[in-house]
């Protein structure tokens, strides 16, 4: 059979038997603390052929290993193995707000297949290393044969696609996988110890967050809440950060305070910019000043940022992580009711508003004071640019928006504190 059939499949299916029933060689099997491993068979006759699918289990690992086997009898065609079906629900996809993925590792590099690119079509791949599946948030599944084999992926009407290898009726008699669906995270599947770290995304970002992670799990031993451990991290990189920070506030204070000089020598050497540029450079070396220092720390902490943005978005330990009050999911938006519009049901989310208003006061503390057409503007962008951040980021993680609301008032927090202490520039 070269072609799957349209439908969702559990892994292990075998679509040309799917009228077949299996029966196990027991009636249940415990894995516990004592008896940490166990085999469970199961067993189908067709015809004079017997198939055999045999998996064993250990509590120390997410993954089964798995054996198929297919004697007796005799056969010309190639039978099909499914390691999983992508069919994510609607739902499924607004919660995670990221679209699901197929990767075939082939060739000593993986290809991703986004939801949607196969429709109504197959695609072959001649020696597949590994079937892996990533909902691009938590989970990942994955089946792995002890040898490259021939694969096959089909996409139905949706675009949910369906992966399988093609086996020959000489690899069907024996066949080793290793299947594992669990976490995304970096440790656990390390653990697993058969190569399939290689699956998740890499790159100094991600290794970065791996680390902030570290520190997290730390403060979360101290007390054990997500949330809390979130605000804590916030603190320590704001205390690591102040020197900058500082470094940044003076420098725009002390801008502020020379904006009518320079203003000055704009009119006054506006025919001649190579002297405006000497007089503006003298005024810089008097007062003691980088202008570039005012964007310093912004500079330093976009890769802090951004790994933890990646970070907490991925992170599985706050999947289902309560923190306080109306915060039970930190894994989820803060959605605290819902009103019906037209219909349909809009989440009201509190911490991205709260975000957007810290945002708001920060934007006007910082500004800087000016005058005329450049007034305007800077007043329609301290207002534009939280409304901005506020819709675009309404239904990320309440994890997340947590961190950058906590953020943001310490940052108003170092400028009134910085303010008062910098005193006469």
């Amino acid at each position: 059979m070269e072609t799957i059939p349209q439908g969702a499949y559990y892994p292990f299916e075998i679509p040309e038997e799917a009228d077949l029933t299996f029966s196990p060689d027991r009636e249940g099997l415990v894995i516990s603390k004592e008896n940490t491993s166990g085999t469970l068979t199961l067993q189908a006759k067709k015809s004079n052929q017997l198939i055999t699918k045999k998996f064993t289990f250990d509590n120390q690992k997410y993954g089964i290993n798995f054996e198929l086997s297919m004697t007796g009898g005799k056969t010309a065609d190639n039978i099909t193995l499914v390691g999983f079906s992508q069919a994510p629900s609607s739902a499924a996809r607004s919660r995670n707000q990221t679209m699901e993925q197929v990767i075939v590792y082939s060739g000593d590099k993986p290809t991703h297949f986004k939801q949607g690119s196969i429709k109504n079509d197959e695609h072959k791949i001649p020696d597949a290393a590994y079937l892996a599946r990533n909902d691009g948030q938590y989970i990942l599944t994955f089946l792995k044969p002890d040898k490259s084999l021939p694969a096959l992926l089909s996409g139905d009407a949706s675009g949910s696609i369906t992966a399988a290898y093609t086996l020959t009726p000489e690899i069907a008699k024996s066949q080793r996988f290793y299947f594992y669906s669990g976490p995304t995270d970096n440790a656990i599947v390390t653990k697993e110890g058969v190569g399939i770290a290689q699956i998740l995304p890499s790159g100094p970002m991600v290794l970065l967050g791996r680390f902030i992670l570290k520190i997290l799990t730390f403060f979360h031993r101290i007390i054990p809440n997500w949330g809390v451990a979130i605000i804590l991290l916030t603190i320590l990189l704001k205390i690591i950060f102040f020197p900058l920070t500082r470094l940044s506030l003076r420098t725009m204070k002390t801008m502020q305070k020379l904006q009518p000089y320079l203003k000055d020598l704009s009119k006054k050497y506006k025919d001649n910019p190579k002297a405006m540029q000497q007089e503006m450079f003298g005024i810089y070396r008097q007062y003691h000043i980088n202008p570039m220092a005012g964007c310093l720390p912004m500079l330093v902490q976009i890769p802090i940022f951004i790994s933890i943005f990646l970070m907490l978005k991925t992170a599985i330990v706050l999947r289902g992580a309560p923190f306080c009050l109306w915060i039970s999911d930190l894994s989820l938006p803060d959605a605290l009711f819902t009103l019906n519009f037209s219909g349909r049901d809009i989440a009201i989310n509190i911490l991205p508003f709260l975000m957007g208003l810290t945002t708001l006061f920060q934007q006007k503390l910082s500004s800087a004071s000016s005058t005329g057409v450049a007034a305007q503007q800077q007043k329609m962008m301290t207002f534009l640019m939280p409304v901005m951040l506020t819709v675009f980021l309404y239904n990320l993680p309440s994890g997340l928006m947590l961190y950058w609301t906590v953020t943001n008032l310490f940052s108003i927090l170092e400028q009134e504190v910085s303010t008062h202490n910098l005193g006469t520039i």
